[in-house]
């Protein structure tokens, strides 16, 4: 089975971890400020 860094020639596996960290944080945040603003209430 091959890996997400191989599929990344010149990243190595610390790098490739680390930015999908920071898409999914960058995820988190725009979920959590959206439901502060109460876009996910059913009227």
């Amino acid at each position: 089975m091959k890996s997400i860094a191989d599929a990344t020639p010149g990243f190595s596996s610390t790098v490739v971890f680390a930015e999908v960290m920071v898409f999914i944080a960058l995820l988190t945040v725009g979920f959590a400020y959206a439901w502060r603003k109460g876009v996910f209430r059913w009227r």
